[in-house]
């Protein structure tokens, strides 16, 4: 197993034991022709 040390960004706590995702996007990640047009 790793040795990870957590750390505080904003207000998350990356730990390694989950994983975070941001997006550029504005439009919400179940609107598929939305987010293709932002992409594009």
């Amino acid at each position: 197993m790793r040795n990870v040390r957590p750390v505080k960004v904003g207000d998350c706590v990356l730990d390694g034991k989950h994983i975070y995702i941001q997006s550029m996007l504005n439009a919400r990640s179940d609107d598929i022709e939305g987010s293709v047009k932002q992409a594009v």
